[in-house]
C-alpha cells in the first residue's frame, strides 16, 4: 500500500538516485515532438501527438531488451507509416539531429529540481542519475540547453548511469545493482526517483523504495503506479519540504542528517 511521503525517512537514507527523462526533466513530450516532424517530412501526414506518444510507449516497452533500441523504433517508424526514408540508420540519424536541436532550445527542468539538488548537495547527500537516455543526449539536455546549465550542474552528481552502462534496460532492475554494487550501499540507504511505469518497476525489482514523480505522460499508467511505487509526489518541492521539516528537529532542534 502506498505511504504518504512525510513517512519517507529522508534522514537516514544517503544515496538519492534520479531517472532523467520525465522525472528531472521535462522531455517525454519532445521525443513524440520529433516523431510528429518526421511522420509529416517523410511520411507526408499529420499524425496525433497522443497517439505517437502513446504508441513509442508501448513500442519502447516492448523492446527493452533490444541491443538498440532506438534503431528498432526507427525501422518500426518505416513500417509504420510508409517513410520514403528506408534506411533506418539514416532515420535514427535524422531523429537524433531534431531530438538534439529541441533538446537545447524546448527542454526544461521539472517543477523543484533546482531547489533539490542544491540542498541535497549541501546535505553532502550522494546524488546519481539512472537513465536509459543515452549519454549524447543526457549531456547535451545538461550542456548545451542554456536554462537547464545555468540552473543545475551535471558535476554535482556522483554517479551517472546511462543506457550505454547496461546490458538489460529498464525495467531491468540492472542499473539500479550497479549503483548499489558501486557504493558498496544497502537498500535501506537509498530511494529512487522515478516517473514511468518501466523505471518504477526496475526500482522496485531492486528493493530501494520508489517515489514516484507525476509526469503528465506516463499518468497513464496512474493506476499501476499507484498499487507498485511506495510514494508518489506532484513535484520535487514536497520533498524539498520534508527535508526542510525534517531538519528542524524535535521541538525546532535543528539536528544533522546522518551520513555516516
Amino acid at each position: 500500500m502506498m505511504k504518504n511521503i512525510n513517512e519517507l525517512d529522508i534522514a537516514n537514507k544517503k544515496y538519492m538516485i534520479f531517472d532523467a527523462d520525465g522525472t528531472l526533466i521535462d522531455s517525454v513530450g519532445l521525443y513524440a515532438l520529433a516523431d510528429q516532424k518526421l511522420i509529416e517530412l517523410y511520411g507526408g501526414r499529420k499524425a496525433n501527438f497522443d497517439t505517437i506518444r502513446r504508441e513509442a510507449d508501448e513500442f519502447f516497452l516492448q523492446a527493452a531488451n533490444e541491443e538498440n533500441m532506438y534503431l528498432a523504433y526507427a525501422q518500426y517508424l518505416i513500417d509504420r507509416y510508409n517513410f520514403s526514408i528506408k534506411d533506418k540508420y539514416e532515420l535514427l540519424e535524422k531523429r537524433v539531429k531534431i531530438d538534439q536541436a529541441l533538446m537545447r532550445t524546448e527542454l526544461r527542468l521539472k517543477d523543484g529540481v533546482e531547489e533539490l539538488i542544491n540542498l541535497l548537495r549541501s546535505l553532502d547527500y550522494k546524488l546519481i542519475i539512472a537513465t536509459m537516455t543515452p549519454k549524447k543526449s543526457l549531456y547535451n539536455a545538461f550542456k548545451n540547453n542554456p536554462d537547464i546549465r545555468a540552473r543545475v550542474d551535471l558535476d554535482l552528481f556522483d554517479l551517472i548511469v546511462t543506457q550505454e552502462d547496461v546490458e538489460n534496460k529498464k525495467p531491468h532492475p540492472e542499473v539500479f545493482y550497479k549503483i548499489l554494487k558501486y557504493f558498496n550501499a544497502k537498500v535501506h540507504e537509498c530511494v529512487i526517483f522515478e516517473d514511468s511505469l518501466g523505471g518504477v518497476r526496475a526500482g522496485k525489482s531492486s528493493g530501494i523504495e520508489v517515489v514516484n514523480v507525476f509526469d503528465r505522460f506516463s499518468n497513464k499508467d496512474r493506476l499501476l503506479l499507484d498499487e507498485l511505487a511506495d510514494y508518489y509526489i506532484k513535484s520535487f518541492d514536497e520533498i524539498v519540504a520534508l527535508i526542510e521539516e525534517t531538519l528542524k528537529g524535535e521541538k525546532g532542534k535543528p539536528f544533522k542528517i546522518n551520513k555516516k
